[in-house]
């Protein structure tokens, strides 16, 4: 996170329209600007005028295959895609843009994901930098997974509701994360038992596995009419 490097602040009577005077005030003009800009800003291309393919999203490499009772059909892989990108859409206009929380303590947070399931209230208070600070926790708590267990039922949600949250555009630190996060939890569904075949135990490893994050952050659908809901199984 950025330190503060001057002391200079932003008078409660700071008029824009003065021509700054001195060092001082040229700062706290700086400061009035950078308020009045968002944080992240992302362009709403109009895809009808462009051609296709417009994007080339390549498979994400070092993924394990799927076992053979695990491979999601081509129809159960849209209809998912589908649901989450929904999701995000609804989701978009109710996040809240200038979020309270900027930072993220390591040690409050490891154990809130593997014990609670999160509100997301909790999840729109986390700035960008936040979102990408929890998914690094969640991947190392995937790191020690051992072969033939899963990942958690509260830790699946949290990883979920981050994907359906996370802002565009995304940095290169946050498309790194999620390729590892990809790597990883297909890692942890090529090792499940064959009896490991109820949808809540794959859903979010399938999902992770395919790259959905970087995939439905790099696109954007039709807003349905109808208000998606997060999937209990």
């Amino acid at each position: 996170m950025l330190k503060k490097a001057l002391d200079v602040t932003l008078p409660d009577d700071f008029d824009p329209n003065i021509v700054p005077q001195n060092g001082e005030e040229y700062l706290q003009l700086v400061m009035y600007e950078a308020k009045q800009c968002k944080k992240w800003v992302a362009v709403d291309v109009d895809r009808s005028k462009l051609k296709e393919p417009t994007l080339k999203i390549d498979m994400i490499e070092n993924c394990a295959k799927a076992p053979q009772d695990m491979l999601p059909s081509e129809q159960w892989q849209k209809e998912k895609l589908k649901d989450f990108s929904n999701l995000r859409q609804f989701l978009e206009s109710k996040i809240e843009k200038n979020p309270n929380l900027e930072t993220v303590q390591d040690s409050h947070w490891i154990d809130r994901i593997a014990t609670e399931i999160p509100k997301f209230s909790t999840i729109n208070n986390l700035s960008q930098g936040s979102k990408v600070r929890l998914l690094q926790i969640i991947l190392e708590q995937l790191e020690a997974v051992r072969d033939g267990e899963t990942i958690g039922y509260e830790t699946g949600i949290w990883l979920y509701g981050i994907l359906a949250t996370l802002g565009v555009p995304l940095c290169p630190h946050a498309c790194h994360c999620l390729r590892e996060l990809a790597r990883r939890c297909s890692k942890i569904r090529s090792c499940l038992p064959g009896d490991s075949t109820e949808e809540k135990d794959i859903l979010i490893l399938t999902l992770s596995s395919a790259g959905i994050g970087e995939r439905i952050v790099l696109q954007k659908g039709k807003r349905d009419e109808d208000c998606p809901v997060l999937m209990s199984d």
